[in-house]
């Protein structure tokens, strides 16, 4: 028979927060303890006792993780950053560009609502005046350890085909696209060898009505 213990002593748990669980393979609920354990009678906690290592607790799988799982962007989050990133330096490619030119423009637009469904031109003329491509690197450089390689290497591509848009790439936006791949961890000769792969799998682009303001 089982033997009932009166005390024990527990991790306090300070709060619950969203984790990538390693073990479970996807975004879960954890539970998350600083290190601090309390005496607890029952099920009641009542005195203070030792400290000991912060950890994270799955509540799926009640996989115990280091704190560090929790600076660990969850898959939710990456989607979210990586759709506003791709309005940003969608954005940033028609500004160090020709603004004017309409098919640029429309690529443009037609890219952006891959992540932001209703994106139009009005919206891109807003979004030229706020974004200053001086200012790419803190918008990428917290991506650089989420993605994997094959993401670097669509985020820089997917800048080329855009660019590409108005048959050329200028200096400007050469120069932002190898920013982007600088801040990602990129070599430049991998930046040259996506920005030629790329160039070679342009397609032109059809028009559409709905990109006009």
């Amino acid at each position: 028979m089982p033997r009932f213990h009166l005390t024990s002593i527990r991790a306090r748990i300070d709060r619950t927060a969203a984790i990538w669980c390693d073990a479970c393979g996807g975004d879960r609920t954890a539970e998350v303890c600083d290190g601090r354990r309390r005496l607890a009678v029952g099920s009641v906690a009542v005195l203070p006792w030792s400290r000991g290592t912060g950890h994270v607790r799955c509540t799926t799988c009640d996989e115990r993780h280091p704190t560090a799982v929790l600076d660990v962007m969850t898959s939710a989050e990456l989607a979210e950053r990586l759709d506003a990133l791709t309005r940003i330096l969608t954005v940033m490619v028609v500004r160090t560009g020709d603004p004017s030119d309409r098919v640029l423009r429309r690529r443009a637009v037609q890219h952006v609502r891959t992540a932001v469904p209703g994106y139009h031109q009005n919206q891109l003329d807003i979004d030229m005046v706020a974004l200053d491509p001086a200012t790419v690197a803190p918008h990428v450089e917290p991506l650089a350890d989420a993605l994997d390689t094959s993401g670097k290497e669509r985020v820089v591509a997917n800048l080329v085909h855009v660019a590409l848009a108005a048959h050329t790439i200028s200096s400007h936006q050469r120069w932002l696209i190898d920013r982007v791949g600088r801040s990602l961890g990129l070599t430049p000769v991998h930046v040259s060898g996506i920005i030629a792969a790329a160039a070679a799998s342009v397609e032109p682009i059809a028009e559409d009505p709905a990109d006009r303001p």
